[in-house]
């Protein structure tokens, strides 16, 4: 299948993205071109989507961070990892 949309050489992040609508989307975007940073609950749910990515997508950079939305430290922290890691 043919992404609509092209994102390569952008940057997405995902919240919510390693299970339902949220691993769907991460991996829209990765059809489209867009590197991931994805948080969820779950490490094994994470690394799953990672190797899943891996796969379908080569050349697509994506890392998973365990996050709990409900602190805003650690949504902080991710924004702050993210953009350190991507740039934007």
């Amino acid at each position: 299948m043919r992404a609509k949309y092209d994102f390569s050489g952008r940057s997405v992040l995902v919240i919510g993205g390693t299970t339902g609508i949220g691993r769907a989307t991460a991996l829209a975007f990765a059809e489209a071109g867009a590197n991931l940073y994805v948080a969820g609950l779950g490490a094994a749910e994470g690394r799953s989507l990672i190797e899943e990515v891996g796969k379908r997508h080569p050349g697509i950079a994506i890392e998973f961070a365990e996050v709990d939305v409900r602190s805003e430290d650690a949504v902080r922290k991710f924004h702050e990892t993210a953009y350190e890691r991507f740039g934007r």
